[in-house]
C-alpha cells in the first residue's frame, strides 16, 4: 500500500516539520518505547527525520538506530503509515508493535518508500508503537519522511478544541481544500469559520458513513462576530455525506460559521469520522479577472491554471500576456460543451489593440479549446486572448484557463516557476520525446540542479499551488489531484556533476497513491521534480518548475 505522502501536505494545519541534521540525529529523542513521540489522531506528516545506524531489538534501552512513535487507535479503526527515503542512503523497516512488544505488522526495506495499513480488531482502543529502523545505513544515518493517517474515532481529532461557534477553527479562503481524519462526537460538535468577499461563493461538503452515525451541516452568518446570526444554509439528510452552498450577495465582507453537528446513531456509536471539503470561488455572474470585456482592456494573466471563470453571451473575456522571441505560448480552456460552446481567438497587440491582427484561433465542438503561438520577432510579442461564448442564446458557461510556455520542439509547457536553488537558478523541468500515448516515449528532464542532489519526479492530474510545503524552499504546483512519486527501481536519481536528471516515463504505469494507472489520450498530467539542496550549510529541499503535458 503506497499513499501519496506529498498529498498530505494539503492538510497544512496538521503538518509538523522537523529540521534534519544528518549526519546528526533529528533531536526528537524518541529512541525507546518510553520516550516514543505521541502522534495525535487525524493526519500527521513529519519531514526530514533521521535514523542513526542499525537499531537493536531491545526497546527499553536508548538506541539512535530506532525511532518510536506512539499511536492510539480506536476499536475497528484504521491506521495508514507511509515513509519516503533515499534507498541508496538508507534501507528502512517500518514495524508496528503492541504495548507489550509483540510484533503486529511491518514492511521490508526493498523500495524507495514503504507503507502499510492496520485495522484494530479489538472492541476497545489500543496503543501501538511504530518502530522506524534501518537494515543498513552506508553513511551511518539516513533521512526519511513519515506520513501517518489515523482514523480519529472514538477520540477527537488533532484540530481540537473547536466545539462551539465562539471557538471555531479559522479556514483560509482558497480555491479548494480537503481536511482529512476529522471526528465529531455526541455532544461535541465541530465549528469552523471563513471570511467571504463580496460576490464569492462558498461550497462545503462533509464525507462520512451515515451507518455509523448521522451528522449534519450548517452555515451561520456570524454577523460581525455574533454567533447568534441567522442560518444561511443547511443539509440534514439521512444518507452518506452532506453539502451546502452560499453566495455572498451582501455587497460587503461576510464572516461565515460552518457547523458540523452530531444528530444520532442507530448503531449506538458516540463518534463518527469525516472529511471536510470546501472551496471559495467567484460567484456566477462575474469572476476575479473582471472587468476584462474588451480587446483594449484585457486582464494580465500569469502562468498556471486559473479556475472558476465565467463568460457570457455578448460579453467576451480578454487576457493579456507576453511571449519572448523563440518561446512558444500555449493557452487552453476546459469547459462542458453541453452547457454552451466556447471558442478562442488570439491577437498580436504589440502595435496596439485597434486593428490588432488575429494570430490564432480554436473553434471545435469539444470540451477543450487550445491555441499555440511561437514568437519569431525580436523582443517581446504582446498577445491578447479572447474567450467568447458562441451559441448567441443569452447564456453563459464556466471554464478553466491554462497558460503555459515552452519551446517549439519541447513537449508540454511550463505552468509555474519556482524559487531559485543554491546555484542561483530554479530547477527547470523539460519534456521531450512524444505526447502520443501509443508511442509511450515521453521523457522528463530537469536542469540547473545543485550537483550531487538526490531527486525524484512527481506527477498528478491536477494543478494547485501550495507554498513551501513541509518547510521546502519552493512551492508544490501539482497539488490539485492525488500525487504519485516516481520512486521505483532506478527512478530516484542523483544530479551528479552535471546538475541534470532525466527519466523516461512509462505511460502505461504512472504511479498514484492507490497504485499505478495507465494514461489515456486526452489526459492532462502535471510533473514536478523534488530535490535536496543545502543553504548556508543546512540541508533543505526544493521543487522545480511545473510542467503540463496534454496527451494525445
Amino acid at each position: 500500500m503506497k499513499s501519496a505522502l506529498l498529498l498530505s501536505l494539503l492538510a497544512f494545519s496538521l503538518a509538523t516539520s522537523v529540521q534534519a541534521q544528518c549526519p546528526n540525529d533529528d533531536g526528537l529523542g524518541n529512541n525507546t518505547f518510553a520516550t516514543a513521540t505521541a502522534v495525535p489522531t487525524g493526519a500527521t506528516s513529519l519531514f526530514n527525520l533521521v535514523v542513526m545506524g542499525v537499531g537493536q531489538a531491545n526497546f527499553a534501552v536508548p538506541d539512535t538506530g530506532n525511532d518510536f512513535f506512539a499511536i492510539e487507535i480506536g476499536p475497528g479503526r484504521t491506521l495508514d503509515v507511509d515513509a519516503g527515503y533515499d534507498f541508496s542512503q538508507v534501507a528502512l523497516y517500518l514495524q508496528l508493535y503492541s504495548s507489550g512488544g509483540g510484533f503486529i505488522v511491518g514492511t521490508n526495506p526493498n523500495t524507495q518508500s514503504a507503507g502499510f495499513s492496520y485495522t484494530n480488531p479489538l472492541s476497545t482502543s489500543r496503543t501501538v508503537y511504530l518502530r522506524v529502523t534501518s537494515a543498513s545505513t552506508p553513511n551511518g544515518c539516513g533521512d526519511y519522511d513519515l506520513d501517518i493517517r489515523n482514523q480519529a474515532c472514538p477520540f477527537d481529532d488533532a484540530l481540537e478544541d473547536f466545539d462551539t461557534c465562539q471557538s471555531s477553527f479559522p479556514l483560509v479562503s482558497v480555491p479548494t481544500i480537503e481536511l482529512q481524519r476529522l471526528a465529531v462526537l455526541d455532544g461535541d460538535d465541530d465549528w469552523f469559520d471563513i471570511r467571504l468577499q463580496p460576490g464569492e461563493r462558498l461550497d462545503v461538503a462533509i464525507v462520512f458513513e451515515h451507518a455509523r452515525a448521522d451528522i449534519d451541516l450548517f452555515l451561520v452568518d456570524l454577523n460581525g462576530g455574533n454567533c447568534g446570526g441567522p442560518s444561511l444554509a443547511s443539509s440534514v439528510s439521512t444518507t452518506d455525506n452532506e453539502s451546502v452552498s452560499f453566495t455572498n450577495t451582501s455587497g460587503s465582507v461576510q464572516d461565515i460559521a460552518i457547523g458540523v453537528e452530531w444528530y444520532d446513531s442507530a448503531a449506538g456509536n458516540s463518534c463518527n469520522d469525516y472529511e471536510l471539503q470546501y472551496s471559495v470561488t467567484a460567484a456566477p455572474g462575474d469572476d476575479l479577472f473582471e472587468d476584462n470585456d474588451d480587446l483594449c482592456t484585457p486582464s494580465p494573466v500569469g502562468l498556471g491554471v486559473h479556475e472558476n471563470l465565467i463568460v457570457f453571451d455578448t460579453d467576451s473575456d480578454f487576457y493579456f500576456f507576453g511571449v519572448v522571441q523563440g518561446e512558444r505560448a500555449n493557452v487552453s480552456i476546459d469547459f462542458l460543451h453541453a452547457d454552451g460552446d466556447l471558442d478562442l481567438r488570439l491577437y498580436d497587440v504589440t502595435n496596439g489593440c485597434i486593428g490588432a491582427p488575429l494570430i490564432g484561433s480554436s473553434d471545435s465542438t469539444s470540451n477543450y479549446e487550445e491555441v499555440s503561438f511561437t514568437a519569431t520577432n525580436p523582443g517581446v510579442t504582446l498577445c491578447t486572448l479572447e474567450v467568447f461564448y458562441y451559441p448567441n442564446d443569452g447564456g453563459n458557461n464556466q471554464y478553466e484557463l491554462t497558460l503555459g510556455k515552452g519551446f517549439p520542439t519541447s513537449i508540454g509547457e511550463t505552468v509555474c516557476n519556482n524559487t531559485p536553488n543554491s546555484t542561483g537558478l530554479q530547477g527547470f523541468i523539460i519534456g521531450s520525446g512524444s505526447d502520443v500515448v501509443s508511442a509511450n516515449s515521453l521523457t522528463l528532464g530537469c536542469q540547473d540542479l545543485p550537483v550531487n542532489s538526490f531527486a525524484f519526479f512527481n506527477g498528478s492530474m491536477g494543478f494547485q499551488r501550495v507554498a513551501n510545503p513541509g518547510g521546502s524552499q519552493g512551492d508544490l504546483c501539482i497539488a490539485g489531484a492525488p500525487i504519485g512519486r516516481f520512486v521505483g527501481p532506478g527512478q530516484v536519481q542523483s544530479s551528479g556533476s552535471t546538475g541534470f536528471v532525466s527519466l523516461q516515463v512509462d505511460l502505461t504505469n504512472l504511479p498514484q497513491p492507490t497504485g499505478s494507472v495507465a494514461a489515456l489520450p486526452g489526459d492532462t498530467w502535471y510533473f514536478q521534480l523534488w530535490y535536496r539542496d543545502a543553504v548556508g550549510g543546512m540541508p533543505v529541499s526544493n521543487f522545480s518548475s511545473g510542467l503540463r503535458v496534454r496527451l494525445q
